[in-house]
């Protein structure tokens, strides 16, 4: 689990291991790994599936046999309570006068059913989620494609973006020297002052180019770190 949280730590501080003082850069594999067990919409897609499984579970248990259980406990008196309907003559002969003591009632049953048939709608209930996990498991697959190209596209940006930084690097040196060899020419008055200040300017700009093409890695970093998740 430790090389793991280092990675995913590395990708949330924007791939810092392209940085100039990490050890490697990572590896494709490395970064679709990541992706496929932190990106949230891979984590979302297998949630679909995982509530799609339970809806499946759910419609094949109306064909299972289901046995009930009920109990219910209460305490009244026993005064005599008449239905609607009994006459005088009856409601004397079952009361016994008025009572306030109380008595405990105690009630169980236990029921037991098995569906025969209902006219389809328990295979059509089946049907439609069988077809709902289908189509969460092909939502799946369509997720992971897309988010394994996105990282793909992501890492291979970056590669590209590291050695347009390359280049610009040399071409700095390269003006660098240019400059130097201007100035030592000049020095010894071989060159004119104008050709120092032409190779200043090329320096300048090849600086510039250098520090566009490093913006540009951040953002390819940045955004391989956002296809990973």
């Amino acid at each position: 689990m430790k090389p793991l949280l280092a990675a995913l730590l590395a990708a949330a501080l924007g791939l810092s291991a392209w940085a100039a003082d990490s050890p490697r850069p990572f590896s494709l594999a490395e970064c679709l790994a990541i992706a496929e067990q932190n990106h949230p919409d891979l984590t979302a897609a297998r949630g679909l599936i995982d509530s799609a499984h339970a809806q499946v579970r759910m419609a094949r248990s109306g064909y299972r046999p289901h046995l009930d259980a009920s109990a219910n406990y209460t305490r009244a008196t026993y005064n005599y309570a008449a239905s609607p309907g009994v006459s005088p003559q009856q409601f004397n002969a079952s009361s016994n006068g008025e009572s306030m003591s109380p008595a405990a009632y105690y009630y169980g049953g236990l029921s037991f059913s098995q569906l025969i048939y209902d006219f389809g709608q328990t295979r059509g209930t089946i049907d439609r989620s069988e077809a709902e996990l289908e189509g969460a498991l092909q939502n799946l697959k369509r997720v992971h494609d897309l988010v394994y190209l996105n990282v793909r596209d992501a890492y291979y940006s970056v590669l590209a973006a590291e050695e347009i930084l390359a280049a610009r690097k040399d071409a700095v040196a390269n003006q660098t020297k240019h400059l130097d060899q201007a100035r030592a020419f000049h020095d010894v008055g071989t060159r004119p002052k104008i050709d120092v200040t032409k190779q200043e300017v090329s320096l300048a700009n090849a600086q510039v180019d250098y520090r566009q093409a490093q913006e540009n890695l951040d953002v390819a970093r940045a955004a391989l770190a956002t296809a990973m998740g």
